[in-house]
């Protein structure tokens, strides 16, 4: 009669066998590293980041007065610094336009009207527009984005805030795309395409629009593709001081 194995030795004698057959079986697979979007490699919206990109104008328009400074490039008489404000709310803006090794130019606008001030001769050192504005003969006539690079991106800015929400299965279905992150002030931004021609399903990527949405989904940066599709940017500054109102046409023309 053989030997009785005790109920220890067979417990081990099973668990060196299951040790025998996992390193003889084939190694689980690794995941797949995520997709990495950029520029060059539009991704399609996820629902959260469609949700995200289309609370954007809503939150832009309950900001108010919002500080913005950046530059408008192949301009006709060179590239623009531009900085000053623009009130999300009510749908108007002031600015100072600095041409290269020239005299700024100030401005007001809205979506009907723009005026405009050539400051040659006068003091102004800081890249903010004076408040209250310079007085002078100012010039106004009838607001046409098409007139240059200058006033296409001051259009697009107005139209960077709306009562309420956008559709964000528009966005989806359209061209609206997710081009990664990018450092923006010192933090992390998302970055985002706009949709496609009449964000129509299935349409193409568009990259002459761009936004950057930190992680409170707010806007710190715009871009628009402009002269030779060059991307002018502009990044807004939410943490200093503002106007209490800023100048409309009406105030200085």
């Amino acid at each position: 009669m053989g030997r009785r194995t005790s109920g220890r030795a067979l417990l081990v004698a099973l668990a060196l066998s299951a040790t025998v057959l996992a390193g003889c079986s084939s190694p689980a697979p690794m995941p797949s590293p995520a997709v990495t979007a950029s520029v060059d490699d539009p991704q399609p919206l996820t629902a959260p980041q469609a949700d995200e990109l289309a609370a954007m104008p809503f939150k832009n328009y309950q900001a108010g007065i919002t500080a913005f400074s950046g530059q408008v490039l192949g301009g006709e008489n060179g590239d623009l610094m531009l900085a000053g404000w623009i009130d999300f709310t009510a749908g108007t803006g002031y600015a100072q336009a600095t041409p290269p090794n020239a005299a700024p130019i100030l401005i007001v606008w809205d979506g009907t009207l723009i005026a405009f001030l050539d400051v040659t001769g006068s003091r102004l050192t800081d890249t903010t527009p004076p408040l209250p504005p310079t007085a002078g003969a100012w010039q106004v006539s009838t607001f046409d984005a098409g007139v240059s690079e200058l006033t296409r991106m001051l259009a697009a800015l107005l139209l960077l805030s709306a009562d309420r929400p956008d559709n964000a299965s528009l966005l989806r279905q359209g061209g609206a795309r997710y081009l990664g992150e990018d450092r923006v002030a010192g933090g992390i931004a998302q970055r985002f395409s706009g949709g496609g021609a009449d964000d129509q399903p299935g349409a193409a990527p568009d990259l002459g629009t761009q936004y950057w949405l930190d992680a409170e989904g707010e806007l710190v940066r715009f871009g628009l593709r402009l002269a030779e599709g060059t991307l002018s940017t502009v990044e807004f500054d939410r943490s200093g001081d503002v106007p209490d109102a800023l100048p409309v046409v009406a105030d200085v023309g």
